[in-house]
């Protein structure tokens, strides 16, 4: 448990994060998902340098030479896609609560209510579970939460807090969560004069564990990149409860963490395709040849409104085209690229069966599923489900509502014939925005003075 929380904290304090909390590669990551802005923010820590580029000599390029070439890559965003064909197959089944026909009036309401609106924002439960599944498969964890509008509320609404925001935990022997750190923020208006920029940073760490919510905040100008060194974190509210902890881990297995699994092919792709771009656009156009009896006599060459050169007698004109031998090795490459890219996700989906997670389901059900990519997305979806189960477990215990009979449905038993084709993956089809880690802290939520 947190114990006795001390009135303030030294930012840097609270600046350190999780042993297993990797903020550079969940910024590489996401870079590589979001593409466009993104992506190009990064693109040179995507695109290394070669050892000529290194140079500051201008005669051999230099950096000049790499600027060009830098220009020339573009980003085919195929881990974007797939990640999203990923997602709309695990609740292609559309994930809902259902609650047994002898419930009240009132309960089922409640409960199956979620399906419709699971955060009080508007978002269904299955928007819930897409922003989880893809957080997982980006960043190897996400967090469903319960949040209550006001004290003695029962009716807890289900949130996602996002891998990127819950950035420091403790757990126990058995891996299970004692308490969690969020950390969020927001841009604040001169309150004095609303309609000028924002020009305050507010950042909020909220602090969870069975008993109690406690909350810090400070301040820092938006100019300013870091908190100054002696900047402190002030408790701006303590609420304690009996809900137990109002966060639930999906527990995914590592084998789960599909960005993490397609980085290389898909940054090898990338370098491949960089490649070529230059190359194409350095080489690859016709270039005029004249041959003139006094080239000196010439300032330019005369060209008639037809778009015909005018020569002399025994002068000539012709275009020196490049070999297209010379980009095949390129082409080649490529390809085979594509090909690496491929068969990691054919080596991903042989390895379904061997994740945990896939020995959770009935022999019966895997037997069923004649395709590896049909017990790879089943395998997704479990630590989705069983994440919300517990949470509706302890939710309903708060809810003095044990003895009601709440079922799961629409997890897994997706058909799926083959693959994602490359028109899939490139062919994105986004939903629903992910939640952003720029909120404030909510006003809670479980309090009991």
């Amino acid at each position: 448990m947190l114990g006795t929380m001390p009135d303030q904290i030294i930012v840097t304090a609270l600046e350190g994060k999780s042993s297993q909390y990797r903020a550079d590669k969940m910024a590489l990551y996401e870079a590589l998902y979001e593409g466009g802005d993104k992506f190009e923010a990064m693109k040179e820590t995507f695109l290394p340098k070669r050892p000529i580029e290194k140079s500051a000599n201008p005669q051999i390029g230099g950096g000049e030479h790499y600027k060009s070439r830098l220009s020339s890559a573009y980003y085919t965003n195929y881990a974007g896609g797939l990640i999203d064909w990923f997602t709309a197959k695990i609740v292609e089944n559309n994930p809902r609560i259902v609650v047994d026909g002898s419930a009240s009036e009132e309960a089922k309401e409640y409960w199956e209510g979620l399906n419709e609106d699971a955060d009080g924002l508007g978002n269904p439960l299955i928007t819930l579970c897409r922003w989880a599944a893809r957080d997982v498969i980006i960043n190897a964890r996400s967090y469903f939460g319960v949040d209550f509008k006001s004290e003695g509320d029962q009716d807890g609404k289900i949130c996602l807090n996002t891998a990127i925001a819950i950035d420091d935990w403790d757990q126990d022997a058995h891996g299970t969560l004692i308490w969690v750190r969020r950390h969020t923020s927001e841009t604040m208006r001169d309150e004095a004069e609303p309609w000028k920029c924002p020009t305050v940073e507010c950042h909020y760490w909220t602090f969870y564990d069975a008993e109690k919510i406690v909350v810090y905040k400070a301040e820092k100008l938006i100019a300013e990149k870091q908190f100054p060194k002696n900047a402190v974190a002030t408790k701006e509210k303590e609420m304690y409860h009996d809900f137990g902890l109002p966060v639930f881990d999906i527990r995914a297995d590592q084998s789960m963490w599909i960005m993490d699994r397609i980085k290389e092919p898909i940054l090898k792709l990338f370098r491949r395709e960089a490649s070529l771009n230059w190359y194409l656009d350095s080489l690859c156009y016709q270039m005029p040849v004249f041959n003139l009896q006094t080239p000196s006599k010439y300032q330019s060459i005369p060209v008639t409104p037809l778009g015909a050169v005018v020569l002399e007698i025994g002068e000539s004109a012709s275009f020196l085209k490049p070999d297209a031998a010379g980009f095949e090795p390129n082409f080649k490459a490529v390809e085979q690229c594509k090909q690496s890219f491929y068969e990691s996700l054919q080596v991903l989906a042989k390895e379904a069966s061997s994740i945990p997670q896939a020995g959770r389901l009935s022999g019966d059900a895997i037997a069923g599923m004649q395709k590896p990519m049909e017990i790879l997305i089943d395998s997704f979806s479990w630590p989705i489900r069983n994440a919300l189960m517990r949470l509706i477990e302890q939710l309903k215990k708060y809810r003095n509502e044990e003895d009601l009979e709440i079922e799961l449905e629409g997890f897994g038993g997706v058909e799926v014939d083959d693959m994602p084709t490359e028109e899939e993956m490139n062919g994105r089809t986004e939903t629903a925005e992910r939640p952003s880690t720029s909120e404030p802290a909510p006003d809670s939520q479980l309090a009991e003075e």
